[in-house]
């Protein structure tokens, strides 16, 4: 993001963005997984916010806390051009594996 060169203002919340909806993702299905085990259904929306949504509001901000002391003990607000042990280009198999992600999406979606 730094070489398309956008402002620390959107691509730091864009770098925490990526970071934290996979974590989040699997803490709700390991939530999910850890009610059915324990043979809780989710046929009552009382208990659905009991047992789902308040343990998914702890994690994210658990989850949030982690995100945020890894990038400032990563110096994210640093202003020195950071540098890299491998320089990271777009080579031809990027573009390959993008175009083949493309059309398996596109042939599901008309499928």
């Amino acid at each position: 993001m730094d070489k398309m060169n956008l402002p620390r203002t959107v691509s730091i919340p864009i770098a925490v963005m990526f970071r934290f909806f996979p974590s989040f993702r699997e803490e709700s299905h390991n939530i999910k997984l850890a009610m059915k085990i324990r043979g809780i259904t989710f046929k009552n929306p009382i208990s659905y916010i009991e047992y789902v949504i308040v343990p998914l509001l702890v994690m994210s901000s658990n989850i949030s806390d982690d995100i945020a002391k890894a990038a400032e003990t990563k110096c994210i607000e640093n202003p020195v051009k950071k540098t890299r042990y491998i320089s990271v280009k777009t080579k031809t198999v990027d573009f390959v594996y993008v175009l083949s992600i493309l059309i398996m999406v596109i042939g599901g979606a008309l499928w």
